[in-house]
């Protein structure tokens, strides 16, 4: 771990993240909230642990440390902690006991319900300023954590080069719409998507434009389609698009739109390349009340339909292809 730039991530935490400050002690409460704002942070104030609990409710996505005294009016401190770790929020809260009292018993009470830290008034500034850092390098860990797991589930379901699903992630978007199918007794429709005479492209061109062909194939039929509508890479240059829909009719609508948005206008490549692509595609109908399915179905049961869909809309593509290309056609079911 590289300790500078944790630190650099320490400070933007500091500068996102709020301090809440719960002391029912007024002249102590005053005190430690100037310091705090003095040395950058952010304060909400509470005078007492009900109000404490219903600031937190009001802010926690903007809260990340939480200084409790441990006797308040109304509600303890010990309430307020175990509400706070009993509330499902984005980030983690790093939570600090204040008592007058030393006392091992209640120290190890604060851990046990969820604290963090716990220290002995009147406190020392430094040290108090120290721990509150410490809390927010937990929350810089737990961000760079987030963000690289982020990564790794983004890796896991995406095409690196376009952008769009890959074909493992296809097919649980598809479970997803199937089951939506069936529920809203609507059809899923799976359109196969294939780039005409791509070869000859990656043969003139060479790779590199061919990949770039790919990303901008991938970005015009994802502008065409809903946010919720699914689109996958589901190899070399075959696209899988599907989305829910009611009439075969606005379905075969959706392709051609898909068609057009190809070839209409020609993909520029840099300054003087152009070259203008065409795509066929075949599309299956995944239809519940055909299918025979009500209620529930078992993954592998769903899994064997949708392959058939799959197969249908491939052929639909293949029929395409023999009849010229540069079309769509719906396969019947």
């Amino acid at each position: 771990m590289d300790y500078k730039k944790l630190n650099e991530l320490v400070n933007k935490v500091a500068q996102s993240l709020k301090v809440l400050l719960a002391e029912d002690n007024v002249f102590l409460r005053k005190k430690t909230c100037s310091l705090l704002t003095k040395n950058g942070f952010h304060v909400i104030e509470a005078k007492n642990g009900k109000e404490a609990w219903e600031k937190f409710k009001e802010n926690y996505d903007e809260i990340g440390v939480v200084v409790l005294d441990w006797v308040m009016p109304e509600m303890d401190g010990l309430e307020v902690c175990r509400l706070i770790r009993s509330t499902n929020i984005g980030h983690y809260t790093y939570i600090i006991f204040l008592s007058g009292v030393e006392d091992r018993e209640k120290i190890a009470k604060c851990l046990e319900v969820g604290a963090d830290d716990y220290i002995m008034k009147p406190i020392h500034q430094k040290e108090f300023l120290a721990r509150i850092k410490a809390g927010l390098r937990i929350i810089a860990l737990e961000k760079l954590l987030m963000e690289a797991n982020e990564k790794l589930e983004r890796l896991a379901t995406i095409d690196e080069l376009t952008g769009v699903f890959n074909r493992r992630a296809l097919f649980n978007e598809l479970k997803k719409s199937a089951h939506f199918a069936i529920r809203a007794k609507k059809k899923l429709y799976i359109v196969m998507i294939d780039i005409d005479h791509f070869k000859k492209i990656n043969d003139t061109y060479g790779h590199q434009v061919g990949d770039l062909v790919l990303k901008e194939l991938a970005q015009r039929l994802r502008s065409e389609l809903r946010p919720y509508d699914i689109i996958g890479r589901y190899g070399g240059e075959e696209f899988l698009v599907a989305f829910v829909n009611k009439q075969e009719r606005e379905a075969a609508e959706i392709g051609e739109r898909l068609r057009q948005a190809v070839k209409t206008n020609p993909f520029q490549i840099d300054e003087e390349l152009f070259i203008t692509v065409t795509i066929s595609a075949g599309i299956g109908i995944f239809d519940p009340a055909q299918c025979n399915i009500e209620g529930t179905i078992s993954e592998e049961d769903l899994m064997q339909e949708l392959s058939k869909v799959i197969e249908r809309a491939d052929k639909a593509l293949y029929e395409a292809k023999v009849k010229g290309r540069d079309r769509i056609i719906m396969s019947k079911i």
